[in-house]
């Protein structure tokens, strides 16, 4: 509302003292400023615009007053020393007026209310586009009118597997149709661009390998490139020309028996083809491994052990040789222990000459048996009384017949203690352990255990002095 504020005039009179028929007259009464009054009550202006202000005052017949304009909120409206006022954001704010004449100072106010200027429209650089996949194309917006205050929009896609947008950069992802669209933030104002894509066709299969060579039961992996890049349909339809030498999954070639056959590689539309030439041969040996054999007694056969790797290979024949055939002799994979003493054995592949050799020692009967001694007494000066017991293993592969026990003096040689029972005696197995001996041992010097056996019809005997 308009709103007028007057300062009342105060008129000094000054009464001169009457001068008597002498032409005395009274003062005229001075004419001041009364009211000033902007001629606008109220103002609606949008963002942009421009309104001049103006203003009236009583009373008129006196010189203009000098007038002084200032805003209350100048972010929402500015004002000139003319007047002028600029709507700059949506908003309210107070166009204070001051009016100056002869030290009268004077006021008034105006409210203006700012509002933004809505977008009535939207249209875009391109109302169709065609593309390629891969290919990108900037959109354009125009928004009406031109001086709105609403300047944000959105972007969106019908499809994107056709075509995606960002900030108006269109990007085509794959043949078909989609449609572009962009939006006034916060209206339902938009406009659309129809886009096709276009397929980009396959030109070329390049694979990894044109001929490879593949064992039997084994696999070898092929890949293929794809050209150009951006090509829409990559899928590759994988064929062998003969199954039962080999198969191929997703470039994966499986070998199933010695032979020949092509690998094959298409495009999807059958268009575009590579191939790769493929033998498929018998699996090769790659090492061998010897197995250890125990010590050998004279006499004694045993069949030569060993592993050749890979497990499947085709050609698994091999030759054994002994660099001391009078010690050990072979025939065939048998081994003949025919002496005392060592031989290196050698076993060799006829497929890649892959060897493994291992040591095999040839030694007696009487090597193989261990005794131990358990002695409870007391031992003076090398004289032995109390209880003395021998224990003997057979740490052979061979069964032996224990024939005589004897506990012998030293010294003298007489024998203290000995027995030939068969009960007692009789067998020893791989492995198994005897004990035998006497509990009444009186002054026998550094007693010396005799035991007595035979062994593939040979007598042997092992001894063992106790100190």
């Amino acid at each position: 509302m308009k709103k007028a504020k007057t300062r009342k005039l105060l008129l000094l009179i000054s009464i001169l003292p009457a001068m008597l028929l002498a032409g005395c007259s009274e003062e005229e009464e001075q004419v001041v400023l009364e009211s000033v009054s902007i001629t606008d009550a109220g103002v609606q202006m949008k963002v942009g615009e421009e309104h001049q202000l103006e203003f009236s005052y009583l009373p008129s017949g006196i010189e203009r007053p000098a007038a002084q304009w200032v805003s209350s909120n100048s972010t929402v409206t500015t004002v000139n020393a003319d007047g002028l006022v600029k709507a700059m954001k949506e908003g309210t704010a107070t166009i204070m007026l001051t009016a100056t004449s002869q030290g009268i100072v004077l006021t008034d106010e105006c409210t203006i209310t700012v509002t933004n200027v809505e977008a009535t429209a939207i249209t875009l650089s391109e109302n169709t586009l065609e593309l390629k996949a891969g290919e990108t194309f900037d959109l354009h917006y125009t928004i009406e009118p031109e001086n709105t205050t609403v300047k944000d929009v959105e972007w969106s896609t019908s499809n994107e597997k056709v075509a995606i947008v960002n900030k108006g950069t269109v990007t085509a992802t794959g043949a078909g149709e989609a449609e572009i669209t962009v939006t006034v933030s916060g209206t339902d104002i938009s406009a659309t661009c129809k886009v096709s894509v276009e397929p980009v066709e396959v030109e070329a299969i390049t694979l990894s390998e044109s001929q490879i060579v593949v064992e039997n039961n084994r696999t070898y992996t092929l890949t293929a490139e794809v050209l150009p890049n951006n090509a829409t349909d990559k899928t590759l339809l994988w064929s062998s020309s003969d199954e039962t030498v080999a198969t191929v999954e997703d470039g994966i070639v499986t070998a199933h028996k010695v032979g020949k056959c092509t690998i094959s590689v298409k495009s999807a539309n059958g268009k575009v083809e590579s191939k790769c030439e493929v033998e498929i041969i018998p699996v090769k040996v790659t090492g061998i491994q010897v197995h250890d054999i125990d010590a050998l007694l004279v006499g004694d056969k045993v069949k030569v052990v060993y592993e050749v790797f890979p497990t499947d290979a085709a050609n698994k024949n091999v030759t054994i040789t002994s660099d001391n055939t009078a010690v050990v002799s072979v025939e065939g994979e048998m081994l003949s222990a025919n002496s005392i003493g060592m031989a290196n054995i050698t076993v060799t592949t006829e497929d890649g000459e892959f060897s493994s050799t291992i040591a095999v020692h040839v030694t007696d009967i009487t090597s193989m048996m261990e005794l131990r001694m358990s002695f409870s007494g007391t031992n003076i000066m090398g004289y032995h009384s109390g209880w003395l017991y021998s224990y003997i293993t057979n740490n052979s592969s061979h069964e032996v017949t224990l024939t005589k026990f004897e506990i012998i003096d030293s010294m003298d040689e007489r024998v203290v203690a000995s027995t030939e029972d068969a009960s007692l005696l009789g067998t020893l197995s791989p492995g198994e352990t005897k004990n035998l001996g006497t509990d009444n041992l009186t002054r026998v010097y550094n007693p010396i255990v005799v035991w007595h056996f035979t062994y593939n019809g040979e007598s042997y005997q092992i001894s063992q002095m106790i100190e």
